[in-house]
């Protein structure tokens, strides 16, 4: 969705895992990653912003309403909000999600038994 070059996936997630690992611990060991990171994210925003590819990056860059535009650093704390929002969450709803069926061996019971309860279990 954001527009992140298949062959760049591998360094992408792990220097998401730095980057959202942060606030866990000591943050010294990861910052070189996460600039490492930003300066691809930056390097990226400009890439699109001159040559679009109908991503979310690209849609980002080009964004306007009269005759404001986002900066290229707002298009980057763009994308790491999204980043942020959207895989911390869904990282902790499997894991939260996993571990309350597993807690709770009867409600598994009724999801395997019932496939139709899976939506609403995972709301």
């Amino acid at each position: 969705i954001l527009g992140v070059p298949e062959r760049d996936g591998a360094r992408f997630r792990s220097w998401t895992v730095s980057l959202l690992s942060l606030a866990r611990g000591n943050p010294l060991p990861r910052i070189p990653s996460v600039l490492l990171f930003l300066r691809y994210l930056r390097r990226l925003v400009a890439e699109r912003t001159r040559r679009p590819t109908g991503d979310l990056i690209s849609a980002l860059a080009a964004a306007r309403e009269a005759d404001d535009r986002l900066s290229a650093d707002e298009v980057l704390s763009m994308i790491v909000l999204l980043l942020t929002a959207g895989h911390e969450t869904t990282v902790n709803l499997i894991g939260t999600g996993t571990l309350a069926l597993l807690r709770h061996p009867d409600q598994l019971a009724r999801l395997r038994d019932d496939p139709a309860l899976v939506p609403t279990a995972v709301e």
